[in-house]
């Protein structure tokens, strides 16, 4: 008999990534994703902590996939690099958005922040700020 491979954190959010592009984010559930990597769904909670620990992290898997926009194009280019990395991220994986705007998501780790953070900084400098108009 072959042996499993132990599980980690890396593992369970790839295949909950993949499970959710498959099934959509209604589809994803710890019995499901436990089934797919044959293992009983509690042994998933050493590894996430529970369902919104998986989303943000399945989101943080997404948004370390957009490229950072290069700091010394103008920020016109860096708003445009940026919004398109992030476009053709979210396209591969269109749960993630949902769970993002639907609040299931919210992830704050760097990965994510980062990216959000570069977009605003470009915004910034072309001189756009938090002041309502």
């Amino acid at each position: 008999m072959a042996r499993r491979e132990p599980l980690n954190r890396e593992k369970v959010l790839d295949a909950a990534l993949a499970l959710a592009d498959e099934e959509g984010l209604d589809g994803l559930s710890m019995r499901r994703l436990a089934k797919v990597l044959g293992v009983e769904a509690m042994s998933l909670y050493n590894h996430v902590s529970n369902k919104a620990d998986l989303l943000d992290g399945i989101a943080e898997r997404v948004f370390a996939q957009v490229e950072l926009p290069d700091p010394e194009l103008p920020w016109q280019e860096q708003i445009r690099s940026a919004a398109l990395s992030m476009y053709r991220a979210f396209r591969r994986h269109p749960v993630v958005p949902l769970a993002l705007v639907t609040d299931r998501s919210n992830p704050t780790s760097v990965p994510a922040m980062s990216r959000v953070d570069a977009l605003v900084g470009a915004l910034y400098a072309g001189g756009f700020d938090e002041s309502p108009r």
